[in-house]
């Protein structure tokens, strides 16, 4: 597990250290919506956006916003694949 950190370039967001569970709502579907930094054009994360609305994205519960890291900058797509119908994304910090 990595932990959550922010500087000039980029934020990386490890949700179960920076988003608090609300007891007894565990199953509840949520939103969150992300205001980056002036230049940093490009979110990454597994969870699903929200439609029309590039920076807010939904998860069914905590669990599901749990397992998803959130990546905020500047970042480089390398090229997707399939494998057994499922196309998989690698996104990366560009080399400085």
């Amino acid at each position: 597990m990595a932990n959550s950190y922010v500087d000039k370039d980029h934020a990386y967001i490890v949700p179960p250290n920076t988003f608090l569970n609300v007891d007894g709502l565990p199953d509840i579907p949520l939103s969150v919506s992300v205001k980056a930094h002036p230049g940093w054009d490009q979110i990454a994360t597994g969870l699903e956006p929200v439609n029309g609305k590039a920076d807010e994205f939904i998860a069914p519960d905590f669990d599901i916003l749990y397992d998803c890291p959130i990546l905020i900058g500047v970042l480089e797509e390398l090229p997707s694949f399939s494998l057994k119908g499922i196309e998989h994304r690698f996104i990366r910090l560009p080399a400085l």
